[in-house]
């Protein structure tokens, strides 16, 4: 896919920014499933540079491009400018919502900044109150805290939501929390 969209891109400088643009986001996200951040990065901040964001989901890419590649500070600094842009998941002056929330929280773990990162799950949660995973991300943050009873209140409250769930997306969040951190802190925390 790479080879493809990369000799696409050779011929189609002459084309609007808007094509470039969609073409350049295609590449990244390639660049990004094959763990080659410095191109994914590169191709996702030209596609902006040619269209710039019409929606959080646009900053939000580009921010996790930046966390997965071990640069949370400069993900930070486009989430953080992002929400003072009022830029929201459906376009500037719509409400953030949980996406922005949930990776502003993601980006403040990964900065250790354990507090900032358990309110914006918080907010996030007033969003979307049923979203398992803020509640286990916000569990790590109060876990960094050592604030144990709101870490411990919060991994029983999202392993109910995902109990709740059904079928392949039951088994999946299952094997998810199989993993770090959440197994360390579910048997950290057991009852």
């Amino acid at each position: 896919a790479i080879r493809v969209l990369s000799e696409c891109e050779a011929v189609s400088k002459t084309r609007p920014a808007s094509a470039r643009a969609a073409l350049l986001r295609m590449r990244s996200i390639a660049f990004e499933q094959t763990k080659d951040y410095t191109k994914a990065i590169a191709d996702s901040e030209e596609a902006l540079r040619l269209q710039p964001p019409r929606t959080a989901w646009d900053v939000i890419g580009l921010a996790a491009l930046y966390r997965d590649a071990g640069q949370p500070d400069r993900a930070l600094v486009l989430l953080r400018k992002m929400l003072d842009d009022n830029l929201g998941t459906t376009g500037k002056g719509t409400t953030p919502g949980m996406p922005s929330y949930y990776h502003l929280g993601l980006t403040l773990l990964a900065l250790e900044k354990w507090a900032e990162a358990a309110e914006a799950f918080t907010e996030g949660l007033t969003y979307q109150p049923d979203y398992a995973w803020a509640y286990f991300y916000r569990a790590v943050a109060y876990n960094g805290m050592r604030d144990t009873d709101r870490t411990r209140a919060d991994l029983v409250h999202g392993k109910k939501l995902v109990d709740a769930l059904n079928g392949d997306s039951r088994r999946k969040a299952l094997e998810s929390l199989r993993q770090d951190p959440f197994v360390t802190l579910m048997t950290k925390y057991s009852e």
